[in-house]
C-alpha cells in the first residue's frame, strides 16, 4: 500500500497501483519512432546495427550451408546424407580435441591454444 504522505496518492491512484503523472514520455523519442515495417524493410545503412547483424549471420552460415541443397541434388540424397554425417562426425571430433587440449593445458580460448601450439605465426593465421 502506498504511503499516506505521498502527494498524489489520493488523486492518481488506480486500484492498488499508484501512478505519478509526468510531463515526459515513457520512452525517449517514442512519438518519433519508426514503424516495424520501416525498421525491418528499409535500406541497410552503412555501419547500422541491422547491417552488422546481417553480416555476422551471413559470415557464420557461409556459402556452404546455403549451397547444401544444391550439393544434395548433384550427388544424390544417399551420398549427400553419408557425406553430411561424415562431416558432422569430423567436426565433433575436431571440436572435442580442441576442447580437451584447452582443458589439459588450462587455456581459455582458441587464440591461446594456437599460440601455445604454433607460436605467434599460427596465432596470426587463425
Amino acid at each position: 500500500m502506498a504511503s499516506p504522505t505521498s502527494p498524489t496518492t489520493g488523486d492518481n491512484a488506480n486500484a492498488d497501483i499508484n501512478i505519478k503523472p509526468s510531463q515526459y514520455a515513457l520512452s525517449p523519442n517514442g512519438a518519433n519512432r519508426r514503424t516495424f515495417f520501416d525498421r525491418t524493410f528499409s535500406k541497410l545503412e552503412k555501419g547500422s546495427l541491422r547491417g552488422s547483424i546481417f553480416n555476422m549471420v551471413s559470415a557464420a552460415l557461409g556459402g556452404g550451408v546455403l549451397s547444401l541443397s544444391y550439393v544434395f541434388v548433384l550427388s544424390g540424397y544417399g551420398t549427400g546424407l553419408i557425406l553430411l554425417c561424415v562431416g558432422g562426425i569430423a567436426s565433433y571430433g575436431s571440436n572435442m580435441m580442441i576442447a580437451k587440449m584447452a582443458i589439459q593445458h588450462k587455456l581459455g580460448n582458441l587464440d591461446q591454444l594456437a599460440f601455445k601450439s604454433g607460436g605467434n605465426c599460427l596465432r596470426k593465421f587463425l
